[in-house]
């Protein structure tokens, strides 16, 4: 096992945190405040309630400069007049840079708003850990008015500190600024400022500050609440990540340069393109140069996690496409509408006919893999356009073009067309018929004539909007699809008709475009009568209604959410469309504990698979942030789309727990099942739970264990118990454990002082393993466990000792075992097993971590201080400890410290006992069961 390369602090082992530096947050130094919030307001809006969060701040010490040609008296607000001639936000933000007075800084541009507490958890947050840059939380306030996290939320999922850029470059990906509180002095001595040259400087001035920093704490609190991103041309954007490139190319690793260039793609990609899709036709062409010339420049290995449809938008850019572009952004952006014409040719499905000409060309443009030949019409997006239209009286007439996607709707087949009106979040329906004009292959012509007056009817609910959408019908099929609206300015808010009887919710009605870029209608009030009239109405419904409504609207929202992102939505789409897709026979899905982290036996059988280097493509899924991986691993969230595709594309799985039971194995798939230990206690269909269950609930539990066709036994107890009681009948490979191997082969002192050194881990202090397992009263979330030993006792008694607290990943410490001299939570720490060869002696309780330490020979406590509620308990156990544990079984803190202080004495005793053990419970842990599992199950041999 190559232990060195392993970087324990990066994921979240010794040295990633600061234990030591808690201490209350500094005092006021004379005059001058602890922190500057300095507000830019380049147009004045929405710096009322700006100014409002940072006046509410619950940390005092702390100045409010506004630069601003605004005035806004407030004894607590420093206003700085603008710079001369100063005409960008990085004008006003340097004016503040220069005039704050305090040790650290923040920038927060009007329409921001700061959480009440927000300096002061950044504050603590930086002094805790000693570092000069410390960031937060932001959200976003949805439609509905309720926070919304941003894709970089998961940057901020707990505490935690870095003592350079390097050790998380993944933070480049957050470009905002008023979620960062900088060392003033920092900046200052490194001559950081913003570029008044560029829209974007804050990106700039983020990035240089993040590399530059001594230490970058990290607190899950939220900060601000963000109402923009920076605006400006593409060019802006692209000159200050140029400039970035060049800084970090002096300042930082070459790890830390690729890191900033993905993130670029990933979090600044869409936002350009964007633009560009935006942008008048005059601006386009310089647009699509700078960007395209900037995207020439980055290296070709970042490109490769690019999701397939943003690889194409590169590629578009490239060849100065706008069209394109803006079909690509609205796919991305827009809920995947397709609003170009797909293309078939020769059994391949391609994004449009242009640019087929080249290799490279039907490369990026074949999207064939992604499955849209695949869907049911209803599931297929026909683009759908508003070509012409005129308003007599209550009557709208109006042309439109459907876009016959791959020849979907035959032209010798009879289509019937609708135009569907319906009010929001309603059941409602009103159909207005529609005439086909023209129908070939690749489009439909259609017209009609809609009464404004009957499909428009706000009745008692009080309806304001209405959704537009289109209803083909052929042999019976259906497909429902809305009407583009996205980058056609003609019908965007065009005023249609009024009436008189709409009042009070208002009199005319107007078209409008949806966030998802489709063409809608709404109600609004016109004239002072009209106006006021609404305003009435709004605030009696509101004081009548609000709440009910809200409760509704809630339902309503997460039951859709449910249903679109769902695990089963998902798990149909799979087995309807992603199973069908070509298989990757080399790709591997290695998952463990259900995406917790990276290690156990998946993590043994891949070190061993990409030792061999014949080419197989590992993926790993996580339920949360991926931690740091080996070159060329990719990762997907667990249950994401990503997720499912990979599992469907896959030659192989590798789990140790189960994957979720609503994925059905392809019969072209290998499934290995390492399982994650042997059993004290009864599993499976051994317990009364299970036999208790109805019997669809056991029949689903057999449907996934009958997935397996391997599964790894470390002896033939495991044989005998898991193999009957998870009723397997899969291949039983008694190959031993792959994590155990490293316990076989590191027991010399050099190699075990070696990992020591790795983990941060004293070499000379007697390193006593605790890791219990969780109990039976476990339901959902995380367990609370509080530590039953006395830390100053212990202390006392065993100077020389180190508790290390390795909780199970399904538990919680409670106590802060690392705040003591004598004891360090080790919890954070992915993988045991380092642990294990590391450690002097282990205390567990009825964990199955006891049978993987035997392997080391070293001395075992067993600390059962619930022994016979355990043990007894009714799920019951297959046999009992007390008879076979190869070590004392302790039922008090007081009990446990008597043991750990004479090991050497008791130890003989147990010599015996210890051997029967290892035989009985480890007989297949030779050392070589990763090489043995890999052998069979990727080559096909026999394990000797």
């Amino acid at each position: 096992m190559d232990w060195a390369a392993v970087d324990w602090a990066a994921m979240g082992g010794a040295g990633a945190f600061r234990a030591d530096s808690l201490g209350p947050v500094s005092a006021r130094r004379g005059d001058d405040p602890e922190v500057s919030v300095v507000v830019a307001d380049s147009d004045g809006a929405a710096i009322d309630r700006t100014l409002a969060s940072a006046l509410a701040q619950s940390f005092r010490s702390l100045e409010i400069l506004l630069v601003s040609d605004n005035r806004h008296d407030h004894p607590r607000v420093r206003r700085i007049a603008p710079p001369i001639g100063a005409v960008s936000t990085g004008d006003l933000r340097n004016a503040g840079l220069d005039a704050a007075r305090g040790r650290r800084i923040l920038f927060v541009d009007a329409g921001d708003e700061l959480h009440r507490h927000a300096c002061r958890n950044l504050v603590v947050a930086a002094e805790d850990a000693g570092a000069e840059v410390a960031v937060g939380r932001w959200v976003r306030l949805s439609t509905a008015g309720r926070p919304v996290d941003p894709p970089v939320a998961e940057l901020y999922r707990q505490t935690t500190a870095f003592a350079a850029l390097d050790d998380e470059p993944a933070l480049l990906r957050d470009a905002a600024l008023c979620n960062k509180m900088f060392d003033l002095q920092m900046l200052r001595r490194h001559g950081v400022r913003f570029d008044d040259n560029t829209a974007f400087s804050g990106r700039g001035v983020v990035g240089r500050a993040l590399a530059l920093a001594g230490g970058i704490a990290v607190t899950p609190q939220q900060v601000a609440i963000r109402d923009a991103d920076e605006a400006g041309p593409v060019s802006d954007l692209v000159m200050e990540h140029r400039a970035l490139d060049e800084f970090l190319a002096g300042h930082a690793s070459p790890r830390v340069q690729l890191a900033k260039q993905v993130s670029f793609l990933t979090e600044e990609l869409p936002l350009a393109l964007a633009i560009v899709a935006a942008g008048s036709d005059a601006d386009t062409p310089a647009a699509l140069a700078s960007l395209g010339s900037y995207l020439e420049a980055l290296p070709a290995s970042t490109f490769e996690q690019l999701e397939p449809l943003l690889n194409l938008g590169v590629f578009l850019v490239r060849q100065g496409d706008v069209d394109g572009v803006r079909s690509v952004v609205d796919y991305l952006a827009h809920d995947r509408k397709i609003t170009t014409r797909l293309v078939q040719r020769d059994g391949r499905v391609y994004w449009s006919d242009r640019h087929l000409d080249t290799a490279e060309g039907r490369r990026m443009l074949d999207v064939t893999t992604v499955g849209f030949q695949e869907l049911r019409l209803s599931q297929l997006h026909l683009e759908s356009r508003v070509d012409d239209y005129h308003v007599k009286g209550a009557r709208l007439v109006v042309r439109g073009h459907t876009i016959n996607q791959l020849g979907r709707l035959p032209t010798d087949s009879s289509v019937e067309i609708a135009l569907v009106v319906a009010p929001g979040r309603s059941s409602r329906r009103e159909v207005a018929p529609l005439t086909l004009v023209a129908h070939t292959d690749d489009r439909l012509d259609w017209e009609g004539t809609v009464d404004l007056s009957s499909v428009v009817r706000p009745g008692w609910r009080g309806y304001r909007s209405w959704t537009l959408r289109l209803r083909l019908t052929v042999a019976g099929e259906s497909s429902l699809v809305p009407i583009s609206a996205y980058d056609d300015p003609r019908i965007a808010d065009v005023r249609l008709y009024s009436r008189l009887r709409w009042y009070p919710l208002g009199n005319a009605l107007r078209t409008e475009v949806t966030p998802r870029g489709n063409l809608a209608l709404r109600l609004v009030p016109e004239g002072a009568l009209a106006s006021a009239v609404e305003r009435v109405f709004r605030v009696l419904l509101t004081a009548s209604l609000a709440r009910r409504m809200l409760e509704t609207l809630g339902v309503l929202v997460r039951g859709l959410r449910r249903l679109s992102h769902g695990t089963e939505t998902k798990a149909r789409i799979y087995r309807d469309l992603l199973v069908r897709l070509p298989q990757d026979k080399k790709s591997v899905v290695f998952e463990n504990h259900m995406g917790q982290s990276y290690s156990d036996n998946p993590r043994y059988v891949f070190e061993e698979l990409a030792r061999r280097d014949a080419g197989f493509k590992a993926i790993w899924s996580f339920a949360g942030d991926p931690p740091p991986m080996p070159e060329g691993v990719r990762t997907v969230p667990r249950n994401s789309w990503r997720y499912f595709l990979a599992l469907a594309r896959a030659g192989y799985w590798v789990d140790n727990q189960g994957l979720p039971p609503a994925i059905t194995k392809p019969a072209r798939t290998r499934y290995l099942q390492t399982w994650h230990g042997s059993a004290l206690k009864r599993m499976g269909e051994d317990t009364p739970a299970f036999r208790s269950m109805p019997e669809d609930r056991q029949e689903r539990h057999r449907e996934m264990v009958a997935r397996w066709d391997y599964f790894v036994a470390r002896s033939e107890h495991d044989v005998r118990t898991l193999v009957p009681a998870l009723r397997v009948r899969g291949e039983v490979l008694r190959s031993g454990y792959p994590r155990n191997d490293p316990l076989v082969q590191l027991r010399s002192n050099e190699q075990r002082a070696a990992v020591r050194d790795e983990l941060g881990l004293p070499r000379d202090a007697v390193l006593v393993l605790y890791a219990p397992t969780f109990r039976e009263t476990y339901s959902k979330g995380r367990q609370d466990f509080t530590l039953q030993v006395d830390l100053d006792q212990m202390f006392a008694k065993l100077p020389e000792h180190v508790l290390l607290v390795r909780t199970h990943y399904l538990q919680r410490l409670r106590l802060p075992a690392a705040a003591h001299a004598v004891a360090r939570d080790v919890s954070h720490f992915p993988d045991i097993t380092p642990l294990m060869v590391a450690a002097d002696i282990l205390v567990t309780d009825y964990s199955s971590v006891m049978f993987d330490f035997a392997n080391t020979g070293r001395p075992m406590v067993f600390f059962a201080y619930d022994y016979d509620d355990y043990v007894h308990s009714e799920r019951g156990v297959y046999f009992e400890l007390a008879e076979k544990a190869p070590g004392p079984l302790v039922h008090t803190g007081e009990e446990l410290l008597q043991a750990l202080s004479t090991v050497d004495a008791w130890r003989p005793d147990y010599e015996e006992r210890y051997q029967k053990f290892v035989a009985e419970f480890g007989e297949y842990d030779t050392g070589q069961a990763a090489r043995q599992v890999v052998d069979r199950v990727f080559f096909g041999s026999a394990h000797g």
